[in-house]
Protein backbone atom coordinates (compact mmCIF):
# COMPACT_ATOMS: atom_id res chain seq x y z
CA UNK A 1 0.00 0.00 0.00
CA UNK A 2 1.15 3.54 -0.69
CA UNK A 3 1.65 5.80 2.29
CA UNK A 4 0.29 9.31 1.80
CA UNK A 5 -0.77 11.98 4.23
CA UNK A 6 -4.39 13.09 4.41
CA UNK A 7 -4.79 16.18 2.24
CA UNK A 8 -5.62 18.61 5.12
CA UNK A 9 -2.52 17.49 7.03
CA UNK A 10 -0.36 17.94 3.94
CA UNK A 11 -1.54 21.53 3.69
CA UNK A 12 -0.70 22.17 7.35
CA UNK A 13 2.80 20.76 6.89
CA UNK A 14 3.38 22.83 3.75
CA UNK A 15 2.23 25.96 5.52
CA UNK A 16 4.01 25.40 8.81
CA UNK A 17 7.41 23.95 8.01
CA UNK A 18 9.14 21.44 10.25
CA UNK A 19 12.17 20.94 12.45
CA UNK A 20 14.30 17.90 11.63
CA UNK A 21 14.89 15.55 14.58
CA UNK A 22 17.62 12.93 14.15
CA UNK A 23 16.72 9.28 14.04
CA UNK A 24 16.99 7.66 17.49
CA UNK A 25 20.43 6.12 17.97
CA UNK A 26 20.30 2.43 18.87
CA UNK A 27 21.72 1.25 22.15
CA UNK A 28 25.05 -0.54 22.04
CA UNK A 29 24.46 -3.85 20.37
CA UNK A 30 26.30 -6.57 18.52
CA UNK A 31 25.69 -6.73 14.79
CA UNK A 32 24.28 -9.93 13.36
CA UNK A 33 24.54 -11.36 9.88
CA UNK A 34 23.02 -13.92 7.54
CA UNK A 35 23.88 -17.59 7.90
CA UNK A 36 27.45 -18.18 6.74
CA UNK A 37 27.14 -21.92 5.98
CA UNK A 38 23.77 -22.41 4.23
CA UNK A 39 25.00 -25.56 2.44
CA UNK A 40 24.48 -27.59 5.62
CA UNK A 41 20.74 -26.94 5.82
CA UNK A 42 17.78 -29.04 4.77
CA UNK A 43 16.68 -26.43 2.22
CA UNK A 44 20.13 -26.49 0.60
CA UNK A 45 19.95 -30.28 0.36
CA UNK A 46 16.49 -30.07 -1.18
CA UNK A 47 17.63 -27.47 -3.72
CA UNK A 48 20.84 -29.29 -4.67
CA UNK A 49 19.39 -31.72 -7.29
CA UNK A 50 17.68 -28.84 -9.12
CA UNK A 51 20.85 -26.71 -9.09
CA UNK A 52 23.07 -29.55 -10.36
CA UNK A 53 25.02 -28.53 -13.44
CA UNK A 54 24.06 -24.87 -13.18
CA UNK A 55 27.66 -23.77 -12.53
CA UNK A 56 26.90 -21.04 -10.03
CA UNK A 57 23.77 -19.73 -11.73
CA UNK A 58 20.80 -18.56 -9.67
CA UNK A 59 17.26 -19.84 -10.03
CA UNK A 60 14.11 -17.73 -10.34
CA UNK A 61 10.37 -18.27 -10.55
CA UNK A 62 7.41 -15.89 -10.54
CA UNK A 63 4.88 -16.11 -7.71
CA UNK A 64 1.74 -14.86 -9.39
CA UNK A 65 -1.12 -15.89 -7.13
CA UNK A 66 -1.85 -14.96 -3.54
CA UNK A 67 -2.51 -18.54 -2.39
CA UNK A 68 0.81 -19.70 -3.84
CA UNK A 69 2.61 -16.81 -2.12
CA UNK A 70 1.19 -17.76 1.27
CA UNK A 71 1.89 -21.46 0.69
CA UNK A 72 5.54 -20.82 -0.15
CA UNK A 73 6.11 -18.50 2.80
CA UNK A 74 4.60 -21.03 5.19
CA UNK A 75 6.54 -23.87 3.56
CA UNK A 76 9.93 -22.20 3.82
CA UNK A 77 9.24 -21.15 7.42
CA UNK A 78 8.42 -24.77 8.25
CA UNK A 79 11.50 -26.12 6.44
CA UNK A 80 14.05 -23.60 7.74
CA UNK A 81 16.49 -25.04 10.26
CA UNK A 82 18.77 -22.16 11.23
CA UNK A 83 17.67 -18.64 10.20
CA UNK A 84 14.70 -16.69 8.91
CA UNK A 85 15.10 -13.02 7.96
CA UNK A 86 12.00 -10.97 7.15
CA UNK A 87 11.77 -7.31 6.10
CA UNK A 88 8.36 -5.74 5.38
CA UNK A 89 6.74 -2.35 5.05
CA UNK A 90 3.39 -3.64 6.30
CA UNK A 91 2.37 -6.61 8.44
CA UNK A 92 -1.34 -6.73 9.16
CA UNK A 93 -2.89 -8.17 12.31
CA UNK A 94 -5.54 -10.03 10.29
CA UNK A 95 -5.91 -13.79 9.71
CA UNK A 96 -2.92 -14.17 7.42
CA UNK A 97 -0.76 -11.86 9.53
CA UNK A 98 -1.52 -13.83 12.70
CA UNK A 99 -1.02 -17.15 10.91
CA UNK A 100 2.47 -16.29 9.64
CA UNK A 101 3.47 -14.83 12.98
CA UNK A 102 2.35 -18.07 14.64
CA UNK A 103 4.47 -20.01 12.13
CA UNK A 104 7.49 -17.86 13.02
CA UNK A 105 6.95 -18.52 16.73
CA UNK A 106 6.88 -22.26 16.02
CA UNK A 107 10.14 -21.92 14.08
CA UNK A 108 11.73 -19.97 16.94
CA UNK A 109 10.59 -22.65 19.39
CA UNK A 110 12.38 -25.25 17.24
CA UNK A 111 15.65 -23.30 17.45
CA UNK A 112 15.53 -21.15 14.29
CA UNK A 113 16.88 -17.62 14.70
CA UNK A 114 14.24 -15.09 13.60
CA UNK A 115 15.07 -11.50 12.60
CA UNK A 116 11.95 -9.46 11.85
CA UNK A 117 12.41 -5.88 10.56
CA UNK A 118 9.27 -3.80 10.09
CA UNK A 119 8.65 -0.26 8.95
CA UNK A 120 6.81 1.82 11.52
CA UNK A 121 4.16 3.34 9.26
CA UNK A 122 1.76 0.56 8.34
CA UNK A 123 2.41 -2.27 10.80
CA UNK A 124 -0.65 -3.04 12.91
CA UNK A 125 1.01 -4.92 15.76
CA UNK A 126 1.47 -3.02 19.00
CA UNK A 127 4.86 -2.29 20.50
CA UNK A 128 3.93 -4.48 23.48
CA UNK A 129 3.08 -7.51 21.32
CA UNK A 130 6.25 -7.13 19.28
CA UNK A 131 8.26 -6.71 22.49
CA UNK A 132 6.77 -9.97 23.77
CA UNK A 133 8.04 -11.72 20.64
CA UNK A 134 11.38 -9.99 21.10
CA UNK A 135 11.56 -11.53 24.58
CA UNK A 136 11.93 -14.97 23.01
CA UNK A 137 15.64 -15.91 22.90
CA UNK A 138 15.40 -16.83 19.20
CA UNK A 139 13.18 -13.94 18.07
CA UNK A 140 14.45 -10.38 17.46
CA UNK A 141 12.23 -7.53 16.28
CA UNK A 142 13.43 -4.15 15.06
CA UNK A 143 11.53 -1.13 13.75
CA UNK A 144 12.83 1.02 10.91
CA UNK A 145 12.82 4.80 11.45
CA UNK A 146 10.28 4.76 14.29
CA UNK A 147 7.99 7.60 15.23
CA UNK A 148 8.94 9.25 18.50
CA UNK A 149 5.32 9.63 19.61
CA UNK A 150 4.01 6.08 19.93
CA UNK A 151 0.39 7.08 20.46
CA UNK A 152 -0.18 9.74 17.82
CA UNK A 153 1.93 9.73 14.66
CA UNK A 154 0.35 12.99 13.51
CA UNK A 155 2.45 14.91 16.03
CA UNK A 156 5.65 13.58 14.49
CA UNK A 157 4.40 14.41 11.02
CA UNK A 158 3.88 17.99 12.12
CA UNK A 159 7.20 18.55 13.89
CA UNK A 160 9.54 16.00 12.27
CA UNK A 161 8.13 15.67 8.77
CA UNK A 162 11.41 15.47 6.90
CA UNK A 163 12.53 12.41 8.83
CA UNK A 164 9.37 10.40 9.33
CA UNK A 165 8.07 10.80 5.78
CA UNK A 166 10.93 8.52 4.62
CA UNK A 167 9.85 4.90 4.88
CA UNK A 168 11.30 1.43 4.33
CA UNK A 169 9.10 0.03 1.55
CA UNK A 170 11.17 -3.17 1.06
CA UNK A 171 9.61 -6.63 1.02
CA UNK A 172 12.07 -9.46 1.57
CA UNK A 173 11.94 -12.98 3.01
CA UNK A 174 15.06 -15.17 3.31
CA UNK A 175 15.13 -18.75 4.66
CA UNK A 176 18.49 -20.23 5.76
CA UNK A 177 20.24 -17.94 3.24
CA UNK A 178 19.24 -20.53 0.61
CA UNK A 179 15.96 -19.22 -0.82
CA UNK A 180 14.42 -15.75 -0.86
CA UNK A 181 11.20 -14.06 -1.91
CA UNK A 182 10.93 -10.40 -2.87
CA UNK A 183 8.46 -8.31 -4.84
CA UNK A 184 5.29 -6.38 -4.16
CA UNK A 185 3.55 -8.34 -1.41
CA UNK A 186 3.43 -7.33 2.22
CA UNK A 187 1.81 -9.63 4.80
CA UNK A 188 -1.97 -9.52 5.12
CA UNK A 189 -5.15 -11.11 3.80
CA UNK A 190 -5.37 -8.85 0.74
CA UNK A 191 -1.94 -9.91 -0.48
CA UNK A 192 -2.94 -13.58 -0.43
CA UNK A 193 -6.38 -13.35 -2.10
CA UNK A 194 -8.10 -13.96 1.22
CA UNK A 195 -10.12 -10.78 1.77
CA UNK A 196 -13.85 -10.79 1.04
CA UNK A 197 -13.97 -7.09 0.05
CA UNK A 198 -10.87 -6.44 -2.08
CA UNK A 199 -7.63 -8.20 -3.00
CA UNK A 200 -4.40 -7.19 -4.66
CA UNK A 201 -3.16 -8.36 -8.01
CA UNK A 202 0.49 -8.67 -7.06
CA UNK A 203 3.74 -10.30 -8.11
CA UNK A 204 6.70 -11.74 -6.22
CA UNK A 205 9.78 -13.59 -7.40
CA UNK A 206 11.32 -16.65 -5.78
CA UNK A 207 15.12 -16.64 -5.86
CA UNK A 208 17.50 -19.49 -5.04
CA UNK A 209 21.23 -19.99 -5.22
CA UNK A 210 24.03 -17.39 -5.08
CA UNK A 211 21.69 -14.40 -5.58
CA UNK A 212 20.20 -15.16 -2.16
CA UNK A 213 23.48 -14.14 -0.52
CA UNK A 214 23.25 -10.73 -2.18
CA UNK A 215 19.68 -10.30 -0.94
CA UNK A 216 20.83 -11.25 2.56
CA UNK A 217 23.56 -8.61 2.41
CA UNK A 218 20.89 -5.99 1.73
CA UNK A 219 18.90 -7.28 4.70
CA UNK A 220 21.99 -7.17 6.94
CA UNK A 221 22.69 -3.58 5.89
CA UNK A 222 19.22 -2.56 7.06
CA UNK A 223 19.19 -4.72 10.18
CA UNK A 224 22.51 -3.35 11.44
CA UNK A 225 21.89 0.28 10.45
CA UNK A 226 21.26 3.11 12.90
CA UNK A 227 17.78 3.46 11.40
CA UNK A 228 16.64 0.07 12.78
CA UNK A 229 15.68 0.25 16.44
CA UNK A 230 14.98 -2.65 18.78
CA UNK A 231 11.32 -2.72 19.70
CA UNK A 232 12.41 -2.91 23.34
CA UNK A 233 13.48 0.72 23.11
CA UNK A 234 9.96 1.67 22.03
CA UNK A 235 7.72 -0.49 24.24
CA UNK A 236 6.65 0.99 27.55
CA UNK A 237 7.35 -1.95 29.83
CA UNK A 238 9.57 -4.98 30.18
CA UNK A 239 7.76 -8.06 28.89
CA UNK A 240 7.77 -11.17 31.06
CA UNK A 241 7.90 -14.85 30.01
CA UNK A 242 4.24 -15.07 31.01
CA UNK A 243 3.38 -12.23 28.60
CA UNK A 244 5.14 -14.10 25.81
CA UNK A 245 3.30 -17.34 26.62
CA UNK A 246 -0.06 -15.59 26.49
CA UNK A 247 0.74 -14.04 23.10
CA UNK A 248 1.94 -17.40 21.72
CA UNK A 249 -1.25 -19.09 22.91
CA UNK A 250 -3.33 -16.37 21.29
CA UNK A 251 -1.50 -16.71 17.99
CA UNK A 252 -1.85 -20.48 17.99
CA UNK A 253 -5.57 -20.30 18.71
CA UNK A 254 -5.95 -17.90 15.80
CA UNK A 255 -3.90 -20.16 13.52
CA UNK A 256 -6.05 -23.15 14.45
CA UNK A 257 -9.20 -21.15 13.74
CA UNK A 258 -7.85 -20.28 10.27
CA UNK A 259 -7.46 -23.93 9.25
CA UNK A 260 -9.30 -24.44 5.97
CA UNK A 261 -10.32 -20.77 5.81
CA UNK A 262 -7.06 -19.55 4.27
CA UNK A 263 -4.86 -20.92 1.49
CA UNK A 264 -2.21 -23.41 2.62
CA UNK A 265 -4.01 -24.31 5.85
CA UNK A 266 -5.82 -27.51 4.91
CA UNK A 267 -4.89 -31.10 5.76
CA UNK A 268 -3.32 -31.47 2.32
CA UNK A 269 -0.72 -28.75 2.97
CA UNK A 270 2.73 -30.37 2.80
CA UNK A 271 5.67 -27.92 2.96
CA UNK A 272 8.22 -30.29 1.42
CA UNK A 273 6.01 -30.93 -1.61
CA UNK A 274 5.33 -27.20 -2.01
CA UNK A 275 9.06 -26.43 -1.94
CA UNK A 276 9.94 -29.23 -4.35
CA UNK A 277 7.29 -28.08 -6.81
CA UNK A 278 8.64 -24.52 -6.60
CA UNK A 279 12.22 -25.69 -7.14
CA UNK A 280 11.17 -27.69 -10.20
CA UNK A 281 9.86 -24.49 -11.84
CA UNK A 282 13.04 -22.46 -11.37
CA UNK A 283 14.56 -20.79 -14.41
CA UNK A 284 18.34 -20.44 -14.13
CA UNK A 285 20.34 -17.36 -15.06
CA UNK A 286 24.02 -16.40 -14.85
CA UNK A 287 23.22 -12.68 -15.02
CA UNK A 288 21.07 -11.38 -12.19
CA UNK A 289 21.47 -8.50 -9.77
CA UNK A 290 19.92 -7.15 -6.60
CA UNK A 291 19.13 -3.48 -7.16
CA UNK A 292 18.41 -1.89 -3.81
CA UNK A 293 18.52 1.37 -1.93
CA UNK A 294 20.67 1.74 1.15
CA UNK A 295 19.27 2.44 4.63
CA UNK A 296 20.61 6.00 4.57
CA UNK A 297 18.49 6.96 1.54
CA UNK A 298 16.37 9.11 3.89
CA UNK A 299 19.47 11.29 4.32
CA UNK A 300 20.53 11.33 0.67
CA UNK A 301 17.18 11.26 -1.22
CA UNK A 302 19.16 9.37 -3.85
CA UNK A 303 17.79 6.21 -5.47
CA UNK A 304 20.63 3.75 -5.71
CA UNK A 305 18.14 1.23 -7.08
CA UNK A 306 17.21 3.48 -9.98
CA UNK A 307 20.81 4.44 -10.67
CA UNK A 308 21.98 0.81 -10.67
CA UNK A 309 19.16 -0.35 -12.91
CA UNK A 310 19.71 2.50 -15.40
CA UNK A 311 23.43 1.72 -15.53
CA UNK A 312 22.83 -1.96 -16.18
CA UNK A 313 20.29 -1.29 -18.92
CA UNK A 314 22.02 1.70 -20.51
CA UNK A 315 21.64 1.47 -24.28
CA UNK A 316 20.14 -2.01 -24.18
CA UNK A 317 16.48 -1.12 -24.75
CA UNK A 318 15.71 -1.62 -28.43
CA UNK A 319 12.11 -2.66 -29.12
CA UNK A 320 9.65 -2.97 -26.22
CA UNK A 321 9.09 -1.91 -22.63
CA UNK A 322 6.24 -3.49 -20.64
CA UNK A 323 5.42 -1.90 -17.29
CA UNK A 324 3.05 -2.88 -14.49
CA UNK A 325 3.00 -0.40 -11.62
CA UNK A 326 0.33 0.15 -9.00
CA UNK A 327 1.15 3.85 -8.94
CA UNK A 328 2.29 5.57 -12.12
CA UNK A 329 3.39 9.18 -11.54
CA UNK A 330 6.20 9.71 -14.04
CA UNK A 331 6.66 13.46 -13.63
CA UNK A 332 7.97 15.55 -16.51
CA UNK A 333 11.29 13.70 -16.53
CA UNK A 334 9.54 10.33 -16.75
CA UNK A 335 7.19 11.52 -19.48
CA UNK A 336 10.14 12.79 -21.49
CA UNK A 337 11.96 9.48 -21.06
CA UNK A 338 8.99 7.29 -22.00
CA UNK A 339 8.06 9.48 -24.95
CA UNK A 340 11.70 9.49 -26.00
CA UNK A 341 11.59 5.69 -26.14
CA UNK A 342 8.51 5.80 -28.35
CA UNK A 343 10.12 8.38 -30.61
CA UNK A 344 13.06 6.01 -30.98
CA UNK A 345 10.81 3.20 -32.21
CA UNK A 346 10.35 1.41 -28.87
CA UNK A 347 6.83 0.23 -27.98
CA UNK A 348 5.92 1.31 -24.43
CA UNK A 349 2.90 -0.25 -22.72
CA UNK A 350 1.94 0.41 -19.10
CA UNK A 351 -0.68 -1.09 -16.78
CA UNK A 352 -1.72 0.80 -13.64
CA UNK A 353 -4.80 1.33 -11.47
CA UNK A 354 -8.01 2.97 -12.60
CA UNK A 355 -9.78 5.41 -10.31
CA UNK A 356 -12.25 2.62 -9.54
CA UNK A 357 -9.54 0.11 -8.57
CA UNK A 358 -6.95 2.28 -6.80
CA UNK A 359 -6.40 2.09 -3.05
CA UNK A 360 -4.75 5.55 -3.09
CA UNK A 361 -6.88 8.27 -4.64
CA UNK A 362 -4.15 10.83 -3.92
CA UNK A 363 -1.71 8.90 -6.11
CA UNK A 364 -4.30 8.58 -8.86
CA UNK A 365 -4.98 12.30 -8.75
CA UNK A 366 -1.32 12.98 -9.57
CA UNK A 367 -1.14 10.28 -12.26
CA UNK A 368 -4.19 11.50 -14.18
CA UNK A 369 -2.53 14.71 -15.40
CA UNK A 370 0.19 12.70 -17.15
CA UNK A 371 -2.18 10.47 -19.12
CA UNK A 372 -2.78 12.81 -22.03
CA UNK A 373 0.89 13.69 -22.62
CA UNK A 374 1.77 10.00 -22.57
CA UNK A 375 -1.08 9.03 -24.89
CA UNK A 376 -0.28 11.90 -27.24
CA UNK A 377 3.27 10.65 -27.79
CA UNK A 378 2.19 7.05 -28.31
CA UNK A 379 2.58 5.35 -24.94
CA UNK A 380 -0.14 2.71 -24.51
CA UNK A 381 -1.94 2.94 -21.16
CA UNK A 382 -4.15 0.32 -19.53
CA UNK A 383 -6.01 0.73 -16.23
CA UNK A 384 -7.09 -2.17 -14.02
CA UNK A 385 -10.79 -2.93 -13.71
CA UNK A 386 -12.07 -3.57 -10.16
CA UNK A 387 -14.24 -6.36 -11.63
CA UNK A 388 -11.39 -7.94 -13.58
CA UNK A 389 -12.10 -11.40 -14.95
CA UNK A 390 -9.22 -12.98 -12.99
CA UNK A 391 -11.09 -12.25 -9.74
CA UNK A 392 -13.55 -15.06 -10.39
CA UNK A 393 -10.81 -17.35 -11.72
CA UNK A 394 -8.12 -16.94 -9.07
CA UNK A 395 -9.63 -15.67 -5.83
CA UNK A 396 -11.52 -18.78 -4.81
CA UNK A 397 -10.78 -18.40 -1.10
CA UNK A 398 -12.91 -15.30 -0.65
CA UNK A 399 -16.52 -15.31 0.42
CA UNK A 400 -18.53 -13.56 -2.25
CA UNK A 401 -17.08 -11.32 -4.95
CA UNK A 402 -14.14 -9.14 -4.01
CA UNK A 403 -12.81 -6.18 -5.96
CA UNK A 404 -9.38 -6.05 -7.60
CA UNK A 405 -6.66 -3.55 -6.69
CA UNK A 406 -3.38 -3.49 -8.58
CA UNK A 407 -0.33 -3.66 -6.32
CA UNK A 408 2.43 -5.28 -8.44
CA UNK A 409 5.61 -3.56 -9.61
CA UNK A 410 7.26 -5.24 -12.59
CA UNK A 411 8.74 -4.54 -16.00
CA UNK A 412 10.08 -6.46 -19.00
CA UNK A 413 12.74 -4.96 -21.27
CA UNK A 414 12.93 -6.30 -24.86
CA UNK A 415 11.64 -9.71 -23.84
CA UNK A 416 14.96 -10.32 -22.07
CA UNK A 417 15.39 -8.42 -18.80
CA UNK A 418 12.91 -8.85 -15.95
CA UNK A 419 12.43 -6.37 -13.12
CA UNK A 420 10.33 -7.39 -10.09
CA UNK A 421 10.38 -5.61 -6.76
CA UNK A 422 8.84 -3.03 -4.44
CA UNK A 423 9.55 0.03 -6.64
CA UNK A 424 6.60 1.95 -8.10
CA UNK A 425 7.04 4.50 -10.87
CA UNK A 426 6.34 7.43 -8.58
CA UNK A 427 8.29 10.17 -6.76
CA UNK A 428 7.95 8.44 -3.37
CA UNK A 429 9.80 5.38 -4.64
CA UNK A 430 12.44 7.56 -6.28
CA UNK A 431 13.14 10.06 -3.50
CA UNK A 432 11.62 8.99 -0.19
CA UNK A 433 11.12 5.24 0.30
CA UNK A 434 13.86 2.65 0.38
CA UNK A 435 13.15 -0.05 -2.22
CA UNK A 436 14.50 -3.40 -3.41
CA UNK A 437 14.15 -5.41 -6.62
CA UNK A 438 15.71 -8.14 -8.74
CA UNK A 439 16.89 -7.54 -12.29
CA UNK A 440 17.31 -10.82 -14.18
CA UNK A 441 18.59 -11.48 -17.70
CA UNK A 442 16.46 -14.46 -18.78
CA UNK A 443 14.30 -14.84 -21.87
CA UNK A 444 12.18 -17.66 -20.35
CA UNK A 445 11.52 -15.62 -17.20
CA UNK A 446 10.87 -12.52 -19.33
CA UNK A 447 8.34 -14.47 -21.41
CA UNK A 448 6.50 -15.56 -18.25
CA UNK A 449 6.49 -12.03 -16.84
CA UNK A 450 5.31 -10.59 -20.16
CA UNK A 451 2.44 -13.10 -20.23
CA UNK A 452 1.47 -12.01 -16.71
CA UNK A 453 1.51 -8.30 -17.63
CA UNK A 454 -0.27 -8.77 -20.96
CA UNK A 455 -2.97 -10.84 -19.27
CA UNK A 456 -3.54 -7.93 -16.90
CA UNK A 457 -3.84 -5.64 -19.92
CA UNK A 458 -6.47 -7.80 -21.63
CA UNK A 459 -9.82 -6.08 -22.12
CA UNK A 460 -11.42 -8.62 -19.76
CA UNK A 461 -9.20 -7.30 -16.97
CA UNK A 462 -8.45 -3.69 -17.88
CA UNK A 463 -9.50 -0.55 -19.72
CA UNK A 464 -7.43 0.49 -22.74
CA UNK A 465 -7.16 4.27 -22.93
CA UNK A 466 -7.11 6.20 -26.21
CA UNK A 467 -7.51 9.84 -27.24
CA UNK A 468 -10.42 10.96 -29.39
CA UNK A 469 -10.62 14.66 -30.25
CA UNK A 470 -8.23 15.34 -27.41
CA UNK A 471 -10.34 13.54 -24.79
CA UNK A 472 -9.67 10.20 -23.07
CA UNK A 473 -11.86 7.23 -23.99
CA UNK A 474 -11.81 3.91 -22.10
CA UNK A 475 -12.26 0.66 -24.07
CA UNK A 476 -13.03 -2.70 -22.47
CA UNK A 477 -14.95 -5.92 -23.05
CA UNK A 478 -17.97 -7.02 -21.04
CA UNK A 479 -19.89 -10.23 -21.69
CA UNK A 480 -17.94 -10.65 -24.90
CA UNK A 481 -18.92 -7.25 -26.29
CA UNK A 482 -16.61 -4.26 -26.78
CA UNK A 483 -17.59 -1.26 -24.66
CA UNK A 484 -16.58 2.38 -25.16
CA UNK A 485 -16.73 4.76 -22.20
CA UNK A 486 -16.19 8.52 -22.10
CA UNK A 487 -16.17 9.04 -18.30
CA UNK A 488 -13.93 7.54 -15.58
CA UNK A 489 -15.40 4.00 -15.45
CA UNK A 490 -17.07 2.70 -12.31
CA UNK A 491 -16.83 5.95 -10.38
CA UNK A 492 -19.21 8.61 -9.14
CA UNK A 493 -19.18 12.28 -10.06
CA UNK A 494 -18.14 13.04 -6.48
CA UNK A 495 -15.06 10.77 -6.77
CA UNK A 496 -14.07 12.53 -9.96
CA UNK A 497 -14.49 15.97 -8.36
CA UNK A 498 -12.44 15.02 -5.27
CA UNK A 499 -9.70 13.59 -7.49
CA UNK A 500 -9.58 16.81 -9.47
CA UNK A 501 -9.35 18.94 -6.33
CA UNK A 502 -6.56 16.82 -4.82
CA UNK A 503 -4.60 17.11 -8.06
CA UNK A 504 -4.36 20.87 -7.45
CA UNK A 505 -2.36 20.41 -4.22
CA UNK A 506 1.45 20.79 -4.51
CA UNK A 507 2.18 17.38 -2.97
CA UNK A 508 3.33 15.23 -5.86
CA UNK A 509 6.74 14.45 -4.37
CA UNK A 510 4.99 12.84 -1.39
CA UNK A 511 2.98 10.45 -3.60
Amino acid sequence: MLYVLPAPLIVLVLMGGCAAVPVPAPADRAHSYALADPESTRLARMLKPYAAGQDGRSGFSLIESGPEALALLRSFVALAEKTLDLQYYSWKADQAGRLLLSDLVDAAESGVRIRLLLDDMDTEWTDDDLARLNAHPNFAVRIFNPFANRENYVLDLLVDFQRVTHRMHNKLFVADNVVAITGGRNVGDRYFSADSEANYRDLDILAAGPITRALSRSFDDFWNSAWSISVNQLAEGRESPADLRRLVERLRRSAAASAGKLPATGDDFEPAKQAAAAFSRLVWSADAAVVADTPNKPRTAKSRLLDDMAARLAGDLKSELLIESAYLIPGKTGVDALCGFVKGGIAVRALTNSLASTDAITAYSAYRKYRKPLLQCGVEIYEMRPNAAFVAEDWTWTEGTSAANLHSKAAVFDGRYVFVGSFNLDPRSVYLNTEIALLVDSRPLAAATARFIRDGMSLENAYHLTLEDGEIVWHTRENGALVRLTEEPGTSLWQQIVTGLISLLPVERQL
